[in-house]
């Protein structure tokens, strides 16, 4: 009998994983794809940003061009009327008074704080004007050039109404009051002069005679003598004895309270922002922001050399065209004044994104498609060229002025 003997054969356990070598290998691959998306990310979003901030200042550089456009068009409306061969208002030097405070001729607020328009101290009444090198923002650090701009806003009576009698210190005698209302902002002026114009406000109408109607005067911008100019005075026949003399002086609707005249100042200030002024400063006293992103704004005329109505050419505000010229105090400006038929703006915008690398242009041009001599350099250098820069122009003409100076 045969004996069998079994034996077990143990098999090694074999274990299962990675080697050393093969985990650096996939560390080292993932590694690189971690580093390669890292880059495709980074590039996006900075690119992304760049974007946004090209966007973004575009964007705010086409509200600033409407805004400019919307208030420029609307200059020396209600104000350029001309009977006799003259004109009833035109550098008429403006006084005014709000809360018994005098506010014109005054020192307006930053970034205006350096305005003048034509002779320090003097604010003349004129459709619209380039004062330039103005102000001088922050973050450019070079002079820019300011619109100041002036109408009437009334739609009612943007006609003159002549006086009846002398005036008293709180009540116009006119021969009607029907294009006025409680809260007008009315000018008062002698017809064809260069002396002074007074803005006052009516409190409510004197209608107690039909043939003697008036305006009494009260309100925020109501006073006796705004800016020193006492109201009751020759320079608004106060001496006058018949209605043949008083009929030289005028009373014009300006708007009201609710609806208030433009008289303000636009202009870039510091952390580049487009800012305006209300010279009145009916609804407010501070400098308003418009726009965010603009580095710089300059302007230049557009101007009629042969009275046909056309821009024949291109002007700066120096020369003949600068604001003392223009608005000298005999009015021998008034020409040249009036031969100004369009404004163009340039306004050159800054992204707020500082890049890494050189990204601007060295050199920025305004009004490429004009004369030299009216054509506007930027040179830029250093940080400044970190930034993205862009232009923007609008001709806007001025159609309360496109026929005023045809005779």
């Amino acid at each position: 009998m045969s004996t069998r003997s079994s034996t077990n054969t143990i098999q090694p356990r074999i274990s299962k994983g990675f080697s050393l070598v093969e985990l650096m290998v996939a560390m080292a691959i993932g590694l690189i794809v971690s580093l390669a998306v890292f880059s495709a990310l980074s590039t996006f979003e900075g690119r992304k940003r760049t974007s946004t901030s090209v966007n973004d200042t575009e964007q705010a550089g086409n509200y600033a061009i409407f805004e400019i456009e919307k208030l420029v068009r609307n200059a020396g409306a209600g104000i350029t009327q001309k009977t006799d061969d003259a004109f009833d208002y035109l550098l008429c030097n403006l006084a005014a008074s709000k809360s018994a405070a005098t506010i014109l001729p005054a020192t307006p607020p930053a970034p205006f704080n350096n305005v003048t328009i034509g002779t320090a101290g003097v604010f003349r009444l004129a459709p619209a004007l380039i004062l330039p090198g103005q102000t001088t923002p922050g973050v450019s650090g070079q002079a820019s050039d300011v619109l100041a701009v002036m109408a009437s806003a009334s739609g009612r009576s943007e006609v003159a109404s002549p006086f009846q009698a002398a005036p008293t210190a709180t009540r116009l005698a006119v021969f009607s009051n029907a294009g006025f209302a409680a809260n007008d902002i009315i000018l008062v002026a002698r017809k064809g002069g260069l002396g002074n114009c007074l803005i006052q406000q009516v409190g409510s109408l004197d209608n107690a005679d039909v043939n003697n109607q008036g305006l009494n005067l009260a309100g925020t911008h109501y006073a006796a003598s705004p800016g020193g100019v006492a109201l009751v005075s020759s320079d608004f026949c106060s001496t006058a004895t018949t209605p043949a003399i008083a009929s030289v002086c005028n009373v014009l609707n300006l708007g009201s309270t609710t609806n208030p005249p433009l008289f303000a100042l636009i202009g870039v200030g510091d952390n580049n922002t487009l800012f305006s002024y209300d010279l009145l400063r009916v609804q407010n006293d501070a400098a308003l922001q418009i726009a965010d992103g603009v580095f710089e704004m300059h302007a230049r005329y557009g101007v009629d050399s042969n009275n046909d109505g056309r821009v024949d050419t291109w002007a700066s505000a120096t020369g003949t065209y600068a604001p003392a010229s223009l608005l000298a105090a005999d009015g021998s400006g008034i020409a040249n004044l009036c031969r100004i038929k369009a404004i163009r703006v340039g306004l050159i915008t800054r992204s707020d994104l500082r890049e890494k690398e050189d990204v601007g242009d060295a050199t920025i041009t305004l009004f490429q498609d004009l004369p030299a001599a009216v054509q506007h350099t930027r040179n830029l250098s250093g940080d400044a060229l970190k930034f993205r820069y862009k232009t923007l122009e609008s001709t806007i003409p001025l159609r309360s002025m496109l026929g005023v100076c045809a005779s």
